[in-house]
């Protein structure tokens, strides 16, 4: 995905699934099986959702991101990750604390131990990313909240 490029506009629906390298692949891959699966579990919603946000997110960082190139699944991994952390604080729920801090971890491991492979990731999808699945998390909370009144 390059930004702002309209003959590169298709890479908002690629980007997700290119990577620059395997450490880069494996820095998004458990943390995304981790979530996703849980998610997922959650219903359709949580898939509709996720579909949402892979098309969603890739336009706003093809408004938003820094020149260059963008791929992998940063933007989705973030946002399910800060979507059920955010949550997972939110309705003091301890399985989704425990899942959200489990993908930390192993997303911290390969930092500190991949630095190096990891030099080309873009980090304004992950922030992006952060803020989507928060304000998503605040959202439902919101909703759900109003429809109990």
């Amino acid at each position: 995905l390059k930004p702002r490029e309209g003959s590169n506009f298709g890479g908002v629906f690629l980007m997700p699934i290119m990577h620059t390298s395997f450490a880069h692949l494996g820095f998004n891959f458990v943390p995304v099986c981790i979530t996703g699966f849980y998610l997922l579990s959650r219903g359709f919603k949580s898939l509709f959702a996720l579909v949402v946000v892979w098309i969603g997110g890739g336009f706003l960082l093809w408004c938003v991101g820094a020149p260059g190139e963008h791929s992998g699944l940063d933007l989705i991994n973030l946002t399910m990750l800060s979507f059920v952390g955010t949550s997972a604080i939110i309705n003091k729920n301890i399985k989704e604390i425990f899942i959200t801090v489990l993908c930390i971890v192993f997303m911290l491991i390969l930092v500190v131990t991949a630095t190096s492979e990891l030099s080309g990731v873009t980090w304004d999808s992950l922030l992006l990313g952060g803020l989507i699945g928060s304000g998503i998390a605040f959202l439902v909370k919101k909703i759900s909240t109003l429809r109990q009144k």
